[in-house]
């Protein structure tokens, strides 16, 4: 279960990446249907008991991704100011 939290982790981080693709473009129509897909994935992921199940490696790992996802998120706001 652990692995597929990490998945989840990349998956988020991937839709990011998109977004902020779609943002630098001004394609705002892609980056709303984008955001709503991430949203989806992430209500999933909140679900989702197995934090605790992860091993140190893999905390590590989500936690870069979560870093990767906030820098993007935070350049997205800025683009679309």
């Amino acid at each position: 279960m652990s692995g597929s939290i990490v998945a989840g982790y990349e998956n988020l981080w991937l839709l990011t990446q998109q977004m902020l693709e779609a943002a630098r473009n001004e394609e705002w129509d892609t980056l709303i249907g984008l955001e709503q897909q991430r949203g989806a994935l992430a209500e999933v992921m909140k679900g989702r008991d197995g934090v605790s199940a992860m091993t140190a490696v893999e905390q590590q790992q989500a936690g870069e991704i979560i870093q990767h996802i906030l820098a993007a998120a935070a350049e997205i706001r800025a683009v679309e100011s």
